[in-house]
């Protein structure tokens, strides 16, 4: 069923995946632990797999600036306009992110985003196309 855990519990779904945006959270701003951008990473993908729209935000914020990663606009494209898609809260700071980093891209990265985005939108294919590119682009 569509939204439930392996055990059938929503809530449970939804509070591991902001257990894991905190611990990402924790770890990008030093609260609580050494600052180290490379385990927020690992906790915001991990909530950002699951849908959390503020660690797909978080996550293009790393690629867009090289936090614990090496810097790639193209996936931090994909994962500001990811996270405007999913964004609940809808305060708009990613999708504003997307179209200020689009101005900043030849069209060859903003059609490769697209791809990346559109294998993005398949739930077993989330991080997948994303990984391959990154790894392509070296």
């Amino acid at each position: 069923m569509r939204g439930l855990s392996r055990n059938g519990c929503p809530w449970q779904t939804k509070a591991t995946r902001e257990a894991q945006f905190g611990l990402g959270s924790m770890y990008d701003d030093g609260e609580g632990v050494k600052q180290d951008f490379k385990q927020a990473l690992v906790w915001y993908r991990k909530a950002a797999e699951q849908g959390n729209a503020s660690a797909q935000e978080n996550m293009g914020t790393m690629y867009g600036q090289g936090q614990g990663v090496s810097k790639n606009i193209v996936a931090a494209y994909a994962f500001f306009s990811v996270s405007a898609a999913n964004d609940e809260a809808s305060d708009d700071a990613a999708l504003e992110s997307s179209k200020e980093l689009a101005t900043k891209m030849t069209a060859k990265e903003i059609n490769a985003a697209k791809k990346i985005i559109q294998e993005m939108s398949k739930p077993e294919n989330f991080l997948k196309a994303l990984d391959k590119y990154v790894k392509q682009a070296g």
